[in-house]
């Protein structure tokens, strides 16, 4: 009995494509399943990602903002006038941390380079896991185990706009 491996099978096909996948991945592990928010407001549009759903206790969750111009004119963007954010929240939405709380910036009146249609700008920040803050719980102490939530802002006093993504939803492990 003589039988040829053929991809016109599908079942074939998709054991193929498995296979390979599994192989690669046991070398190469990508991580396909960023998590992201977006909103728009003319001439921006903010995202929002997260590198993965799942972080161990006090592992970095590394926050990236990508703002794009999506409008038909160069913008400009000043130090102390547009700013990035992101607000942690509980299972509750209570309150825990807030970036530009906990990392106060000198003020400086400078602009970032013009940023031309089309063009984004990528900035990333971490979360460290601790309660900043909040009027319950002592500031710097780690968070326990459980969800929490992330909303990515950004506020241009220059363009007078207000962008806020929905909340990415994060489970924290002990």
């Amino acid at each position: 009995m003589n039988k040829k491996f053929s991809v016109k099978s599908p079942f074939q096909m998709v054991t193929l494509v498995t296979v390979i996948f599994m192989f690669l991945n046991a070398f190469l592990p990508i991580n396909f399943f960023f998590l992201q928010a977006e909103v728009t407001e003319y001439p921006f549009k903010l995202i929002t990602t997260l590198e993965k759903s799942t972080y161990s206790l006090s592992e970095p969750v590394n926050v990236t903002w990508t703002l794009i111009n999506i409008g038909d004119e160069n913008i400009t963007l000043y130090h102390s006038c547009d700013t990035f954010d992101f607000i942690v929240y509980d299972e509750n939405f209570n309150y825990v941390f807030q970036y530009g709380t906990y990392h106060a910036i000198l003020h400086i009146v400078l602009p970032f380079a013009p940023i031309p249609p089309g063009m984004t700008i990528n900035l990333t920040a971490s979360w460290k896991q601790i309660y900043y803050g909040s009027e319950n719980v002592p500031q710097r102490e780690q968070v326990p185990p459980g969800t929490y939530y992330i909303v990515g802002t950004f506020l241009s006093s220059t363009y007078k706009s207000y962008l806020e993504t929905s909340a990415i939803k994060i489970t924290i492990i002990g």
